[in-house]
């Protein structure tokens, strides 16, 4: 039988109602943003479920036969946005499915709402002769329903069948982040910049049920992350500023703020915290010993009394050199812990005496909080913009369908209730803004932004004759190389390997090749692709996994790193034998100098060192911000968000002297946004975070 077409009737999908004429889309009863073309290409999709609906078909439909360049674009922004409204996945598709270059297909079984002379709402009430029989055929269509929607969330949540409800918890402007619940469920202490992405962070509680948010704190922080204490009377947090990061406690009705001990940023991310269950000790990762500058570095699990603030560290997971997200269980007799990488990320789960671990989940890149169920069978992380629960005993992890772009996870101890930060900041909201120099320290003018989409992109990386611009991206649906002018018109993706994560591109001396890491193999490895696209070649490093490439001036050889031999290598051009240059434990992102005499690198993402291009002769530069720096012919490009706006600075290396030459809108955002420079030192790309934008999101029943 033929799917139902909809004309202009409502259409029913999961947990999703699109109303076509009105322009709606709910889920759960709760209206979902998505408005003007996504929501028209959306539409477009429904009208012939389980067809192919090219893409020449909705560019005649929505966008002028002259628009070619903003249609390529504009649509896969759109589709974007589609499946960011519906929780979709490209890669594993519920709702619409990509046939390359050729269009796309709604997959999702719908259903058509009732016609319109017999919905539950009328602008008039129907004559009283006909009105028991419309409430009948209502009736009997609430009841299927009802059953349709308890079967889907039974599916796709692989939970008992159990009512959920999901809606939003804050929906204030700008970003709220880190959910903590109360002990009896019915508050939450969470972290709000007001609306003003330059302003900070500061702590808020906020009753369930209510829109008034109470302000505990007036320190704003570049990053904050609060824990209510199981016996409800604090809320600890940590929090970092321009001047130091800190684990602090206050009273949860408010007062006096009280600091309790320093903290390392821990690669670009602030530590989260947790409580045990009797509310004496916390757990916090990367404790800076007294005294000491804090920066971003290798951390264990450190536990501390809140009372005598005595500290015990726990040795960390095997192969694990950053624990962080720290988790007690409502038993208090194990820790789960995160393990975060840019290659491949764990979730584990350690006895409090550090002597049993489990390894519970691994999956590429991305982790961004975890916590337990509340009765301490399972573990939600968030990883790879999803959330996920996995058997705390082991077993299979499970995704949990809530939407995408999902962090810092919270679930009550009581009430049965998760919450969740559902946003777009960090590297979903990265955009590429150009500078251009008359000089290495006079901008021509203000930086302008020229690349933009709901995706983001990262790790720019600007060619050599200044043209071009390379870079990372998931505005496909996943992580691909993506390139595009230098004004950022002309955009092509270059890679299309489906899944696997790639990035770290960086351009051949000639502007004609470009070399890149990815996982497409099993395991990463060194890729070189023809600027201009086509296939890619895997180089051989002779190491098990090589990553962060990147050339020599003379385009000869190839610098890496490597996981099994810590340090900064380098192999033909061609591959062969590597040569071991250092062995700077946590070393990475060489760069080579523009004189071809040195190579720059990073060393436990805090400062910047430089050696021979032969090894040998290893100086240090400066300390900076992880991943905020680039080396040109005049100096070291260095970018500092501590000042609202950003800081362009230029270190001379020589003199070690710190300049500023210009000022760039928005906050660093994590992996990713160093800045590039052309050779001729006229042409700057950065990868900028110029909008935080997120709301907190409440599951009711969740088990």
């Amino acid at each position: 039988m033929a799917p139902p077409r909809p004309g202009n009737r409502p259409v029913r999908f999961g947990l999703f109602e699109a109303d076509l004429r009105a322009g709606q889309l709910r889920k759960g009863g709760v209206k979902v943003r998505l408005r003007g073309q996504p929501f028209d290409v959306l539409a477009i999709l429904l009208e012939r479920p389980g067809d192919l609906v090219t893409r020449e078909e909705l560019q005649q439909r929505l966008w002028s036969k002259d628009t070619f360049v903003d249609f390529e674009h504009g649509l896969n922004k759109a589709v974007n946005k589609v499946r960011d409204a519906l929780g979709d996945n490209a890669e594993n598709p519920r709702f619409i499915e990509t046939l390359p270059r050729k269009g796309y297909r709604f997959i999702f079984p719908m259903d058509l709402a009732p016609p319109a002379e017999i919905r539950l709402v009328e602008p008039a009430a129907p004559p009283a002769s006909r009105r028991l029989l419309y409430i009948e055929i209502a009736g009997i269509s609430l009841a299927v329903i009802a059953a349709l929607l308890a079967l889907t969330i039974h599916f796709f949540s692989g939970s008992s069948t159990q009512s959920l409800n999901i809606v939003p918890l804050t929906s204030y402007p700008g970003a709220e982040l880190y959910p903590s619940f109360s002990p009896d469920g019915n508050e939450i202490a969470f972290a709000w910049n007001s609306g003003d992405a330059s302003a900070g962070f500061d702590l808020y509680r906020k009753q369930i049920g209510s829109e008034n948010a109470i302000r505990l704190t007036h320190t704003p922080g570049h990053s904050l992350a609060p824990a209510w204490s199981p016996d409800g009377r604090f809320i600890a947090f940590s929090r970092s500023t321009p001047d130091d990061a800190a684990v602090y406690i206050i009273p949860a009705l408010g007062g006096q703020e009280r600091k309790l001990a320093d903290i390392s940023g821990v690669s670009g991310m602030l530590p989260t915290i947790s409580w045990s269950p009797d509310s004496k000790t916390l757990a916090v990762p990367g404790l800076a010993a007294p005294g000491t500058p804090t920066e971003f570095t290798t951390a264990q699990i450190h536990l501390i009394d809140v009372q005598t603030l005595a500290q015990r560290t726990l040795p960390s997971p095997p192969g694990c050199p950053t624990a962080v997200f720290p988790a007690f269980s409502p038993a208090g007799d194990w820790l789960a812990v995160g393990c975060p990488s840019n290659e491949l990320s764990s979730v584990y789960v350690e006895s409090l005496d550090g002597k049993t671990f489990r390894k519970l989940a691994s999956f590429q890149r991305d982790l961004w909080g975890l916590t337990w169920t509340s009765d301490g069978k399972s573990v939600i992380y968030s990883a790879q913009n999803f959330l996920w629960k996995v058997p705390a005993r082991g077993g299979t992890a499970e995704k949990l369908v809530y939407g995408q772009n999902l962090l810092a996870p919270a679930v009550s101890r009581a009430g049965n209730r998760l919450a969740y930060s559902q946003q777009n900041g960090w590297r979903n909201n990265l955009t590429l803004w150009r500078l251009d120099f008359a000089a290495p320290d006079r901008p021509q003018g203000p930086a302008v932004k020229v690349l933009s989409s709901a995706e983001g992109q990262e790790a720019p990386r600007v060619s050599p004759d200044g043209k071009r611009v390379v870079f990372e991206s998931a505005r496909s649906g996943n992580l691909e190389i993506w390139a595009a002018n230098s004004d950022g018109s002309n955009l092509l993706q270059l890679t299309s390997f489906g899944g696997p994560v790639t990035g770290t591109p960086r351009w051949a001396p000639d502007s004609r090749r470009i070399v890149f890491d990815s996982r497409a193999g099993g395991y990463i490895g060194i890729y070189v692709m023809d600027a201009a696209g086509g296939p890619s070649q895997r180089l051989n490093t002779g190491t098990p996994d090589a990553s962060q490439p990147s050339w020599s001036g003379d385009g000869r050889w190839i610098y890496f790193v490597c996981r099994a031999q810590p340090g900064i290598l380098k192999v033909p051009v061609a591959g062969g034998a590597p040569i071991q240059l250092t062995k700077d434990v946590a070393a990475g992102l060489p760069l080579e100098s523009a004189d071809g005499k040195r190579v720059f690198y990073e060393v436990a993402f805090s400062r910047i060192k430089s050696m021979s291009v032969n090894g040998g002769d290893e100086r240090d530069v400066s300390r900076v911000i992880s991943d905020t720096w680039t080396p040109t012919r005049n100096g070291i490009y260095l970018l500092d968000d501590r000042t609202s706006p950003m800081s362009l600075n230029l270190i001379h290396p020589e003199t070690g002297r710190v300049q500023k030459v210009a000022e760039i809108p928005g906050r660093l955002g994590g992996w990713g946004v160093s800045p590039s420079v052309s050779a001729d030192g006229r042409t700057l790309i950065v990868a900028v975070n110029d909008e935080m934008t997120g709301d907190i999101m409440l599951v009711e029943g969740f088990r």
